[in-house]
């Protein structure tokens, strides 16, 4: 892999990592002030923030699904990129041995 492509791709796993860790830290702060603070609210609140929570975070796992199939793409396109500059680049030194022989 080229120094750019690992640049590239270094970039995004940390990028990954930082939305994923924010995500699984929000769900974390939920689960500790629930179970902290959940027996004092009343049963209907108590319904209500689950139920609003639920919601969040099934928004939360779509978006670290999206994350992960546009981690993939990335990636693919990376790839993808590093393989037509390998011929690109042998491309040229075949044109380089060409123009040398004659």
């Amino acid at each position: 892999m080229s120094l750019n492509a690992t640049m590239c791709q270094d970039v995004l796993d940390q990028s990954v990592v930082v939305v994923s860790d924010a995500l699984a830290k929000a769900k974390k702060s939920f689960d500790d002030a629930m179970a902290k603070y959940g027996s004092l609210l009343p049963k209907a609140i108590l319904d209500s923030v689950t139920k609003a929570a639920t919601k969040v975070f099934a928004v939360v796992d779509q978006l670290q699904a999206t994350v992960d199939a546009e981690k993939a793409k990335v990636e693919h396109m990376i790839i993808e990129a590093q393989t037509k500059a390998t011929d690109l680049y042998d491309a040229s030194q075949s044109l380089g041995d060409a123009q040398n022989s004659t």
